[in-house]
């Protein structure tokens, strides 16, 4: 096959890698940071970083666009080779210049991230990867950015300082360097600072396991890990062309298996199927993509499937976007963690075999998740246990979680305890709330939730309406809207002080414009 080669060079100490690839000439300037890197309390201040950037760049006449993902935010522009040098010239000024960003500038991108993200962008999210990572790192694709509008422009400058820098950037050419090329970026923080790549990896909060109430009907994950990256690549292409030929094609349980991946070290990444059967037919499909799951893993993949996978790789590989977005994902890769940036092939020079798709998959049971939606036609968890053979994933029991009907009034009783009923025709006929010192609970007839203070991940209270939105390092929580309650003053007064200072935000409801 004749690719392209790949090209390494250097430009004001940023390192630079290129590709003549047949396509509109196409520029990007990356930097390794992304949404994993934030906190709960911070989540979503890359992207506001990314919008301040542009908000610098003023007009430019050439097609561009800037993003924000998991791993990295990149600026990017195609067109002529000087329209392009003239945007990443425009956008490596901007950054320059961040300590000239305005309170005002700051409030005006605070309003556009908050239409481009839509309904209910100040309220947290619920997903697969939030079930499996918790409150933290990937666990904040799911999560959202509920805190975004409380991000002050002394944050969002801070956060460049850190992350925005020569020693954290690359350039991605999608040609030899353009001429006239001459950007300058920030120095790396000086020794002592934070440095960008000491970051925490990825932990599964669930080790394995089934967990319900997802947003999405059916989810499947499970971590790769292997040396060998072809071998990888092979494993989550022959699972992706499975799923999809059982499910869909051969069962027509569902209609699509789309998929995500992300890397979560150098030697393992995160692989999740989503599904989408009718909630009668779910624990069906995840029954079945369990079985086959297991079936290659123990037998390998068949001759025809490697060689479909083979046949998909080896006409991407043709494919000139498919190029440069590998090209972009190899350099993210690099600069994150250290990968050697192989070419601008999609994946695998080499046959994987058989047996090394069934070694990786053997090595990944131990790490399969499943994340239902809405299940009907179960009568109790032990039900899926069996069907799945796997464990529910629930988080532990809590105080007053585990405790007997009575033995919970006994606690109710003590003087530290205090429990508040709901006033009449606001829709909360049979719940209760329970505060104390060291944590909260939200209770109704046959449920509970609960929470200590000290694993509260977030906790958002309206100005205006005085309501909570109390979210816990497994990104589970609840609202509470205290005029719904009998004593709600005594609620806020409870909630003021027991929730920790640094996980505390305003929720900041958009001003309606004149």
């Amino acid at each position: 096959m004749n690719l392209p080669a790949l090209e390494r060079t250097t430009h004001h100490g940023i390192p630079v890698l290129h590709s003549d690839i047949r396509a509109t000439f196409t520029g990007a300037l990356m930097f390794a940071v992304g949404i994993r890197d934030e906190s709960p309390r911070t989540a979503g201040i890359t992207h506001l970083l990314e919008h301040a950037v542009m908000a610098g760049v003023g007009k430019v006449r050439v097609l561009h666009n800037a993003r924000t993902a998991e791993d990295v935010v990149e600026f990017f522009a195609e067109g002529s080779e000087a329209d392009v040098v003239d945007f990443l010239g425009r956008v490596a000024q901007s950054i320059a210049t961040i300590d000239s960003l305005t309170d005002e500038t700051v409030s005006e991108q605070h309003r556009i991230v908050a239409a481009e993200m839509g309904e209910g962008d100040e309220t947290t999210g619920g997903g697969a990867l939030l079930d499996r990572f918790g409150a933290s790192t990937l666990g904040l694709l799911d999560l959202g950015a509920p805190a975004h509008r409380s991000h002050t422009r002394d944050e969002v400058v801070a956060w460049a300082r850190r992350w925005l820098h020569a020693g954290n950037a690359a350039l991605v050419f999608s040609g030899p360097v353009p001429e006239g090329l001459d950007l300058e970026l920030p120095p790396p923080p000086p020794p002592g600072a934070d440095a960008p790549r000491q970051v925490p990896v990825p932990a599964p909060h669930r080790a394995t396991g089934w967990v319900a109430g997802t947003p999405t009907s059916l989810v499947l994950s499970l971590i790769l890990r292997s040396d060998d990256r072809d071998a990888i690549f092979t494993a989550t292409g022959a699972l992706s062309k499975a799923l999809f030929d059982e499910l869909r094609t051969a069962r027509q349980l569902v209609y699509s298996a789309d998929l995500f991946t992300s890397r979560l070290t150098a030697d393992s990444v995160v692989v999740a199927f989503l599904l989408d059967p009718r909630p009668e037919d779910a624990l069906t499909t995840a029954t079945e993509a369990l079985a086959l799951v297991r079936r290659m893993a123990a037998d390998g993949p068949s001759n025809e499937l490697l060689e479909e996978v083979a046949a998909e790789d080896r006409n991407l590989a043709e494919h000139s976007a498919a190029q440069l977005e590998n090209l972009r994902g190899q350099t993210a890769n690099w600069l994150r963690f250290g990968l050697e940036p192989l070419g601008v092939d999609v994946a695998m020079e080499a046959e994987v075999s058989a047996v090394a798709v069934s070694e990786v998959l053997t090595e990944s049971l131990g790490s399969i998740l499943v994340s239902f939606g809405d299940i009907q036609g179960v009568d109790s968890p032990e039900q899926v246990t069996e069907a799945l053979g796997l464990p529910w994933a629930r988080v532990p029991a809590g105080h007053f979680e585990s405790m007997s009907t009575m033995g919970r009034m006994k606690a109710f009783m003590a003087d530290e305890v205090e429990i508040f009923s709901p006033k009449m025709f606001k829709g909360l006929k049979g719940h209760q709330l329970a505060l104390d010192p060291h944590r909260a609970a939200f209770m109704w007839d046959d449920g509970l939730i609960e929470f200590e203070w000290d694993r509260l991940a977030l906790a958002g209270v309206c100005v205006d309406c005085g309501h909570w939105d109390l979210t816990d390092v497994n990104g589970g929580g609840f609202v509470v809207e205290p005029e719904k309650w009998r004593g709600g003053d005594k609620i806020s007064q409870m909630l003021s002080r027991s929730v920790p200072r640094d996980r505390l935000y305003e929720v900041r409801h958009p001003v309606p414009q004149a």
